[in-house]
C-alpha cells in the first residue's frame, strides 16, 4: 500500500521553493534532517532519494533539477 507522503512532500518542497534552486535544496536537507532524526540514515536516504530523483527529469544519465545538471 502506498500512502505518497514522501511524493506530496518532495511537491510541497518544490512548491514552497518557488523554483529557487538553493531554497529546493535546502528544504530536502531540512526534510531529510527531520527524518534521519527519527529514522535509520540508510531508510531515510532510501525514501528520499526517489523524491530528489522525481523531482529531477532524467535523461541518459543526467538529472536536470530547475537547470541543475548532475551527470551520474
Amino acid at each position: 500500500m502506498r500512502t505518497g507522503v514522501f511524493e506530496w512532500t518532495g511537491v510541497l518542497a518544490c512548491k514552497l521553493s518557488k523554483g529557487d534552486k538553493t531554497q529546493l535544496l535546502l528544504l530536502l536537507c531540512a526534510v531529510t534532517a527531520v527524518l534521519s532524526a527519527f529514522l535509520d540514515n540508510v531508510t531515510t536516504i532510501l525514501l528520499i532519494a526517489p523524491v530528489t530523483c522525481k523531482l529531477c527529469k532524467v535523461d541518459v544519465g543526467v538529472y536536470v533539477c530547475r537547470g541543475v545538471r548532475v551527470c551520474v
